[in-house]
Parts: structure tokens; sequence; C-alpha cells
């Protein structure tokens, strides 16, 4: 799995013609939350022809991987009190092996080394 936060500054600017399920619950409830896709066969996605059948096992196996993770380190970073962690957030992979993240407040002391 490939990951950047990145990826979702440029979804958010409009440079992308595209829109995704999750803007409902963003936009309308006001939720925080996260995006999965896959970019293989994309153009088929909520057509007609979307299907699982356009995505590999691999890939659906990987996406309930990458779901089941993010919900157990979603409730290992939400506090006793039910509020959550730093409002911003870094992310991003190396190699596809390993997964970064980190704070807005320790990028910004990065920034001013």
């Amino acid at each position: 799995p490939l990951g950047t936060s990145v990826a979702a500054d440029v979804f958010a600017s409009g440079l992308i013609p595209s829109d995704t399920d999750y803007r409902v619950f963003a936009d309308v409830a006001g939720w925080k939350g996260g995006d999965l896709s896959l970019y293989r066969n994309g153009q088929v996605y909520h057509t007609a022809q979307d299907s699982y059948e356009h995505a590999t096992a691999g890939s659906i196996q990987h996406m309930g991987d990458l779901v089941a993770t993010a919900i157990e380190q979603a409730d290992a970073i939400i506090d006793d009190d039910g509020s959550e962690g730093a409002e911003d957030t870094v992310y991003f992979d190396i190699l596809g092996i390993w997964g970064i993240v980190l704070s807005g407040a320790v990028v910004r002391a990065l920034l001013v080394v």
C-alpha cells in the first residue's frame, strides 16, 4: 500500500475532477476520517460496470487489512475522554514498506530547523 497526505491536499484543491463517497460525511456531518481507493480500473468507479470483479482478490484483501489496522490505530490515538489527538497530521510511505506519521507540531518544528 502507498499513502501520502499530499494526495489528500491535492484532492481537496480540486485538481482531481472526481469525488468520493466520504464527502457527505465530511461536508454534511463534519466527520473526520480517511478514504481508500483502488487506482486500477478507476474509470468504472460508480458506473454500471463497477464491480468487485474489476479488482484483484489481493487488492480487496489488502484494503480489508488496511481498514482493520486503521481501526486499531484510531482506537489507540483517541483519548479516554473521546477527544482526538493532533488536528493536523502528515503521513507518507517509504518505498511502500514503512509508513511514517508525524503530527503537525513535529512537522512545523522540523521546518524551523
